[in-house]
């Protein structure tokens, strides 16, 4: 019994079949474990590296391994002016496809058509029993095809029944004719594949499908080969979740990170932990009094910094003036200034962080004094002296 196909056109993309699954170039001429059988006619299959050799010459095939050798009927050469009845059958060993989601027949031919010549592709699973037919070539003249021709037939369905037992006849059948060459024959397609790997990361890990993983476990992917196929990626999964150093430095208005070498995004905390554009240098410096915070990232791991207070936006430097001691620092209730001279009349005022003005007084002339800050709140001041031989600014803290 068998299956008759007529192909008059190639119709299957090699790209979507690039899983070779099996081959044969032919690179030790035809193999031992094949059948090579003439049924009539003085022509059969034979290796060649030269090609036709008959009065009727047709150009070698320029398949891609043809520098190893091919397959040829040499109709021309072998049964030339004999008008006898040609019939020869080479046939494959058996074929394990087994597992084979997609099977794609392929090969190189360089054929020319004279008068009654006949291509048949077979394939049977059962040991001959039953085949299925593919009829190449039909009609294409003394032009012959194109070199090389790179056939393919979609052989799928026709091995279902039992793909472990794949065989695969090329029949010839003509009387005197040019004849046909074949070479680099494979069958590609998809043989579903799984891998599995045992992967440690910290914070998190870049699966396969491009999801974020960020917990331990065990996870499962179908992901297309480098042949287009599917294949089964399973992944075990140790989540490490590492402590990085959160610390930071203080230096005026400046704060800086204690842990280099990775990525860095400053927070301005008074403003809902807002992000603060451009600031991801491991220091920043406040152009605005307030609280900053730092989101170190390595990798995948990130965390964040306790906020910071910045007070000294925008006051002066501080200038020792003629203070020559001040304290208890930080002031409680009074604050004690000693004057490196006399100083006549002295103008004081006291301004918060911001600027603003909270007290003023006017103190006696002399060589120190004592100010209440007992009214004063806890913080940073800024405390501002007139006198006739300038202005001295110094800065406290109220505790």
């Amino acid at each position: 019994m068998k299956k008759l196909l007529l192909l008059a056109l190639l119709t299957i993309s090699m790209d979507t079949f690039s899983q070779v699954l099996w081959s044969e170039d032919f690179a030790a001429g035809i193999p031992a474990t094949w059948s090579n059988v003439t049924v009539s006619g003085p022509v059969d299959w034979k290796y060649t590296t030269v090609g036709h050799t008959g009065p009727y010459p047709t150009d070698p095939i320029n398949s891609e391994s043809a520098a190893n050798g091919w397959l040829i009927v040499d109709s021309d050469g072998d049964n030339f002016s004999g008008g006898g009845a040609e019939d020869a059958q080479l046939t494959t060993d058996v074929i394990d496809l087994t597992g084979a989601t997609t099977a794609v027949l392929t090969f190189n031919q360089m054929m020319r058509e004279w008068q009654s010549d006949v291509c048949i592709v077979r394939v049977t699973t059962d040991g001959g029993s039953n085949w299925t037919d593919w009829i190449l070539n039909d009609g294409i003249g003394q032009a012959g095809t194109s070199n090389p021709d790179v056939f393919g037939i979609d052989i799928t369905a026709a091995i279902a029944g039992n793909p472990a037992n794949v065989q695969i006849m090329f029949w010839w059948q003509a009387s005197w004719d040019y004849g046909w060459q074949i070479d680099d024959i494979k069958i590609l397609g998809c043989q579903p594949t799984t891998g599995s790997s045992l992967v440690t990361a910290d914070c998190g890990y870049s699966a396969p499908n491009g999801s974020l993983l960020t917990s331990s476990g065990i996870y499962q992917f179908v992901l297309p080969n480098a042949a287009g196929c599917d294949s089964l990626a399973v992944i075990d999964l140790t989540i490490n979740n590492p402590t990085l150093d959160v610390s930071v430095d203080v230096n005026g208005a400046t704060i800086s990170s204690n842990l280099p070498g990775v990525a860095y995004q400053w927070i301005d905390c008074g403003n809902g932990n807002t992000e603060i554009v451009g600031a991801t240098n491991q220091d920043y410096t406040a152009t605005a009094n307030g609280e900053f915070a730092v989101i170190v990232i390595d990798g995948f791991c990130s965390d964040t910094s306790a906020c910071s207070t910045i007070d000294n936006v925008g006051i002066d430097a501080i200038e020792q003036g003629v203070v020559a001691k001040m304290y208890p620092i930080p002031a409680s209730a009074v604050l004690n200034l000693e004057f490196v001279t006399f100083v006549e009349e002295p103008k004081l005022f006291i301004f918060d962080m911001s600027g603003k003005l909270v007290s003023k007084l006017e103190g006696k002339s002399g060589t120190s004094i004592q100010l209440n800050t007992s009214k004063l709140t806890k913080g940073s001041y800024l405390l501002r002296i007139e006198h006739t031989e300038g202005v001295t600014q110094q800065r406290f803290i109220k505790d």
